[in-house]
């Protein structure tokens, strides 16, 4: 029986090389599946090129917003620490009275005897 099998698939490879018709209309389809499966592997790749594209873009986009914050907080920061060499130099120079005077005008709105305070309303 295997010899049957045989014997019939060399008799196809010799029709089909009898009757070139018959070839090139089996080439050509194995190039349309070919070229079926080329596009459709080329779609994907694009749609997974794109869909990175725009996560790439989303997360470009975090990034940018986490450095404005950054420099917003290394602003604050800056901020607090001139505050806190402020403190830390009144407190070296200890308590005087000049001292205690500029926080309460500051601070408290104290005002002396005989002295005028004008206040600017425009803004």
């Amino acid at each position: 029986m295997d010899e049957n099998k045989q014997s019939a698939g060399r008799g196809a490879r010799r029709n089909l090389k009898q009757n070139p018709k018959k070839n090139k209309n089996a080439q050509s389809k194995k190039k349309k599946i070919r070229r079926g499966g080329s596009v459709a592997a080329f779609l994907a790749a694009l749609l997974l090129l794109i869909a990175l594209g725009l996560r790439l873009r989303e997360l470009n986009a975090q990034v940018e917003q986490a450095r404005q914050e950054r420099d917003q907080y290394q602003v604050r920061v800056d901020e607090l620490q001139r505050q806190n060499a402020a403190l830390s130099a009144d407190l070296e120079e200890g308590v005087t009275s000049e001292k205690m005077q500029e926080i309460a005008r500051g601070e408290l709105g104290m005002v002396l005897p005989g002295e005028y305070v004008f206040y600017n309303t425009d803004s």
